[in-house]
C-alpha cells in the first residue's frame, strides 16, 4: 500500500507541475510542495499553500498543510480550514491537492487594500492554533500602494 501511495503521489505531482508550471507550483522535496495561488499583482502578497504528504497519503490521511497570506482574515482562515477538511472527507483515498488549490483560488477572497479588514494579528500559518486574538482589526495596505504614495508625494522622496 505504501508503494501504491508513492506512485499516486508521483503521478499527482507530475500532473500538478504540468497544470501550474513553475510560477505557481514548487516542489521542495519528494514529499513537500508549495503553491503560490495569488501572485503579488495587487500589492497584497501571495496566498501560499504548503503541503507535506505523509506515507499514508492519499489512501488513509490528508496532506499536512499550512496556508499563509499577510492579508488572510480570521473568517477566511476558518473558511479555508473547514473547506479543505470537507473536500478531503468527500474525496478520501484520492489525491486532493488539485481540488484544494482550485477551491482556495475560488473561495478565499483577498481584501480590498483600502478598507479596514478584520485580521488575526498573528503571523502564524493557518495550521497553527497559536493565535487566539480574533478581535484585532488592522488596516491592510498593499506594499505597492505605499510605494506609489512615496513616488507621487514629492515631500516623501527626500
Amino acid at each position: 500500500e505504501i508503494e501504491e501511495n508513492r506512485q499516486m503521489v508521483e503521478e499527482e505531482l507530475e500532473a500538478l507541475r504540468s497544470i501550474y508550471g513553475e510560477t505557481e507550483f514548487r516542489s521542495k522535496d519528494a514529499k513537500t510542495v508549495e503553491f503560490v495561488l495569488r501572485n503579488d499583482v495587487d500589492g497584497r502578497g501571495p496566498l501560499v499553500l504548503t503541503a507535506t504528504m505523509p506515507e499514508s497519503y492519499p489512501s488513509h490521511s490528508p496532506p499536512e498543510y499550512s496556508i499563509f497570506a499577510d492579508w488572510l482574515s480570521e473568517s477566511n482562515r476558518t473558511i479555508a480550514m473547514t473547506g479543505l477538511q470537507e473536500l478531503y472527507n468527500e474525496q478520501q483515498g484520492a489525491p486532493i491537492l488539485f481540488a484544494w488549490t482550485e477551491w482556495l483560488k475560488t473561495n478565499i477572497e483577498s481584501p480590498n487594500p483600502l478598507q479596514g479588514t478584520p485580521t488575526s494579528n498573528c503571523a502564524e500559518p493557518i495550521q497553527s492554533a497559536a493565535c487566539d486574538n480574533k478581535k484585532a482589526v488592522d488596516i491592510v495596505l498593499g506594499r505597492r500602494l505605499i510605494y506609489s504614495h512615496h513616488i507621487i508625494a514629492t515631500s516623501k522622496r527626500e
